[in-house]
């Protein structure tokens, strides 16, 4: 067999050559003939075939929630033992997988040296995982697949990549590794129907696994209130549970099912509490944020039979599920340190993804005040928040004071540290501040260190590098050494307003020696100290940054998330700038655009006590703005995805929005501006139904058509957008085509992963869209209860397909390789040969060599065995006489002798042979 069988061609011409040039010695010509074509058989890639055993075995290893504790470590001992028994030429692979598939080495006759991938454990994608090892196959080679596993999967089946397995020859073995569960008292259903009309009574069905007899306390929970509560006797195997509830008003309901037993510890108590949502149809309510239950705009839309619930920041929980109760938010007045970062990510994702409302009114905790400058939030504004220099009225000096310990060298975000993320935060501060300004940054540790003395920004760039530049150096932070050195530098300053920001680790702040003393001298000198803590409000030193941001006139801040500190500084700089909230009475007027929200034509001239001074964007509809030089807007609104975002940059819930909200018709443009966020236009599909469901951790929705349609009624596939969500984390949105299942329905489906919700929206063109209920799963599907789950089958199931076996000894794992054909490449060989071939030939023309050794060889096979030797010099001849007994002895003659030369022997007659004969063919 060749790999480039093209080059053979070369055969005919390199014979030719080799006969035109018509060799006198055939010997050399034979020679050459070999050469030439030896190396064409090595060029044309000459292959032998040969019988073998060696080839590579792939081992899959589930690293799901659902294997045992130590599953890592027994996997490494089995690759360890695999690795030792190892065959020559044979080839390890290693990947594992969950909720996605990892190759952690590729097939090699390397050493695995443990797992080092990052993989989310709240599913078992098997089938993703076999198609991925068989990927790594080459088509040629005998191979294996060994998983280590309980058998327990989810999403896509694997027995169909089973059996593209056995279609390529390749065996499946199987390792089983699971949990103990004996005692595991498990709910294995709950189920509550996920589309409710309001005031429906409606069943929710359970279902409970029971190991053994025993007694259970059954709790039934709505929203984090228990609802119902009994205690039943329970039978070993399934037992059915009933609850009955009525649904109320418009709104999405959490309900949880808890059960207790009475015999033991469970060994598996994740799946002792089930989750499920239900959504009631109708007009979701208002949710207004507020630090006051009683606000004044809560009373405006009460009167204007609004539902409308109020609630502090502190008292909720951001979650897609929460969020999919209401149909527009309203923050009034709340900083969006008390939102959160996760908080403000649920809400930007579920405006533009989930066509959700959101409502930003003005006051000192909100816009660039209140932190929303280059938060989450900012970009789905139809404002911008940025600080511009033709509406500063006082010059700012500013002295950053950072830490530089040697905790600041820790990463962070990538390979990006904490003190590169201060850095950051710092250079983003220097953007905001105008060339009359003054900055100034310290780098503290045991000391203070003037990166960039207090200096007016005329060179911005300069100022920049030098200030990204910061690098942790060790040791901790010395806070008084930091404050008065910060304090010196500003007393140097003639600008009106003088500021410090501290930041420093809230679990390493030293020496911070009578802070109290020197920032009450500072204050005497109008410098105020802000404190930005990285870490929690509970760590060893953040009582010590709050008194002394309290002592400095200061603000205080905490967060663990390093990603926000850019955030906080330019928060704090916003605020220290007193440039973006105004507090001095100001005109507004309406403009033709309040009718967009409103819904109808309305004219208004009044006045706002004070306001946040922000910019338009160009996308955005204004509807009111303020009558001074600023000709700020005061109501602006426009479309951010799905959603409506609007802002209203006046006061509400204070004296100073008071003058706007006495003004006839302010009521009624408040009101109406909430009510335009909150528009629903998502409920229908012309009539069609799309129902959810979720069958072993695969969630699919389907839309169903009429049969008897006339028409297709689609030109292109309808998209659905699916925004998924872990508690605490960004939610992340995907688009899915549906595809056609049958001549009347089309279909979308995906892998639901752990305790996350999914809300998703169907879009079919013409502005056609219907927002599905929220669903989530019970618990995770990798604490489902094993007895209802044949892991151990469907690993069986898969061996039995494709010839695999399991393995209890790992040494038949290599000695039950598939003998297979294997070709092995000889062109190197071929070469070689080819090479020697060359030097004979040499040898040949030279001396001969070929020649004599083979006249050697043909005398010797040639020369008879030798006689035994005589006694006598003289030879007699008898011949009988006639008569017996009588003979007469006749005498030999004499045979002639003459003197011959014998031909030297040895190796000194080969080389003068050699030269006698290289004579004639030169003449000499």
């Amino acid at each position: 067999m060749f790999t480039e069988p093209h080059w053979l061609l070369l055969l005919f011409p390199g014979l030719w050559a080799v006969f035109a040039l018509r060799m006198r010695s055939r010997k050399i010509m034979a020679l050459r003939i070999l050469v030439v074509i030896t190396v064409i058989l090595a060029l044309a890639g000459m292959q032998l075939r040969l019988p073998g055993r060696e080839g590579m075995l792939v081992v899959v290893a589930d690293r799901s929630l659902s294997m045992p504790a130590d599953s890592d470590t027994r996997i490494s001992e089995t690759l360890s033992l695999l690795r030792q028994q190892m065959p020559g030429n044979a080839k390890l692979g290693v990947l594992s997988f969950a909720d996605e598939v990892r190759v952690e080495m590729p097939p090699g006759r390397g050493s695995f040296s443990g797992f080092s991938s990052t993989i989310n454990p709240e599913a078992s994608n098997l089938s993703e995982a076999i198609e991925r090892a068989l990927s790594l196959v080459p088509g040629d080679l005998a191979a294996r697949l060994i998983v280590v596993s309980d058998g327990l999967w989810s999403g896509k089946d694997p027995i169909p990549a089973a059996f593209k397995a056995a279609a390529r020859g390749v065996p499946i073995d199987y390792r089983l590794l699971s949990r103990d569960t004996a005692n595991d008292l498990a709910i294995s259903r709950f189920e509550v129907p996920g589309l409710l009309e309001p005031g429906e009574n409606f069943m929710l069905a359970a279902e409970i696994y029971a190991p053994i007899e025993q007694v259970a306390t059954i709790e039934l929970l709505c929203a984090g209130k228990t609802i119902a509560s009994v205690s039943r006797q329970l039978r070993r195997g399934s037992n059915s549970v009933t609850f009955r509830h009525s649904s109320g008003e418009a709104s999405v309901l959490k309900y949880e099912l808890r059960v207790t037993g009475s015999h033991g510890k469970d060994p598996v108590p994740e799946n002792n509490i089930a989750a499920a949502l239900a959504e009631v149809r109708g007009r979701m309510p208002l949710l207004l944020v507020s630090e006051n239950p009683d606000n004044p705009l809560a009373v405006l839309l009460k009167k204007q039979n609004q539902r409308v619930e109020v609630m502090s920041p502190i008292d909720i929980s951001w979650s897609l599920e929460f969020l999919a109760g209401y149909s527009a938010v309203i923050i009034e007045n709340v900083s969006a340190n008390r939102l959160g970062m996760h908080g403000m990510q649920v809400l930007s994702a579920w405006v533009r993804h989930l066509g959700g409302g959101l409502l930003l009114t003005g006051g000192r905790n909100s816009y660039g005040n209140g932190g929303y400058y280059q938060s989450v939030l900012e970009p789905i504004l139809p404002v911008s928040l940025e600080l511009r220099s033709e509406h500063r009225k006082l010059a700012l000096a500013l002295v950053l004071v950072l830490d530089r310990s040697g905790s600041m060298a820790a990463p962070a975000q990538g390979d990006r540290t904490k003190m590169d993320l201060a850095n950051i935060a710092a250079a983003n501060t220097i953007d905001l501040l105008s060339p009359l300004d003054e900055f100034g940054l310290l780098a503290v540790d045991t000391e203070p260190h003037v990166i960039t003395d207090l200096q007016p920004l005329t060179n911005k760039d300069a100022v920049r590098n030098k200030v990204l530049r910061v690098e942790s150096m060790g040791g901790g932070i010395y806070v008084e050494a930091g404050l008065s050195k910060a304090c010196e530098m500003l007393l140097t300053s003639k600008a009106k307003t003088r500021h410090i920001i501290l930041f420093a680790d809230a679990s390493d702040s030293e020496q911070p020696g009578q802070y109290w003393v020197l920032l009450d001298k500072a204050g005497r000198a109008g410098i105020t100290c802000s404190v930005i803590g990285l870490g929690r409000e509970t760590d060893s030193d953040a009582n010590l940054l709050k008194k002394i941001a309290a002592e400095g006139k200061g603000r205080i801040f905490f967060t663990n998330d390093p990603g926000e500190l850019p955030r906080l500084f330019t928060q704090d700089t916003f605020v220290a700038a007193r440039s973006t909230f105004l507090d001095e009475p100001t005109g507004v007027e309406t403009s033709e655009a309040l009718a967009v929200f409103t819904g109808k034509p309305l004219s208004l001239r009044s006045s706002v006590g004070a306001y946040n001074l922000c910019y338009a964007r160009p996308e955005a509809q204004i509807a009111m703005k303020t009558t001074d030089d600023n000709n700020a807007p005061m109501i602006a609104g426009w479309q951010q995805g799905l959603g409506r975002v609007a802002c209203y940059m006046g006061v509400i819930d204070d004296t100073l929005g008071q003058p706007f909200l006495n003004s006839a018709g302010a009521s009624e443009i408040l009101v109406g501006l909430c009510l335009w966020t909150a528009a629903d236009e998502r409920q229908s599909i012309d009539n069609m139904p799309v129902t959810q469901t979720i069958v072993n951790g695969q969630w699919q929705a389907v839309l169903h058509l009429d049969p008897e349609r006339e028409r297709e009624i689609f030109r292109e596939n309808p998209q659905i957008t699916v925004l998924r969500s872990f508690a605490g984390q960004e939610p992340v949105s995907e688009n899915l085509t549906m595809n056609w299942d049958t001549a009347d329905s089309l279909s979308a489906s995906l892998q639901l992963r752990g305790n996350e919700t999914l809300v998703s929206m169907v879009e079919a063109g013409n502005n056609r869209r219907l927002r599905l209920y929220p669903v989530c799963l019970p618990y995770s599907q990798e604490y489902r209860p094993q007895h209802l789950e044949a892991g151990s089958q469907a690993l069986r199931e898969m061996a039995a397909i494709t010839g695999g076996v399991e393995l209890i000894d790992l040494s038949q794992a290599w000695q039950s390789m598939p003998s297979t054909v294997q070709f092995r490449n000889i062109s190197d060989w071929l070469l070689l040969f080819a090479l020697l071939l060359m030097f004979l030939e040499i040898a040949e023309r030279r001396t001969a060599l070929l020649s004599i050794l083979l006249g050697r060889l043909q005398r010797q096979a040639k020369q008879p065995a030798p006689a035994a030797a005589s006694t006598g010099s003289d030879k007699v001849a008898w011949r009988p006489l006639a008569g017996p007994d009588k003979t007469t002895p006749v005498e030999a003659q004499a045979e002639p002798q003459t003197d011959v030369v014998k031909p030297e022997s040895g190796f000194a007659g080969a080389l003068k042979k050699a030269k006698k004969q290289a004579d004639r063919r030169t003449g000499k």
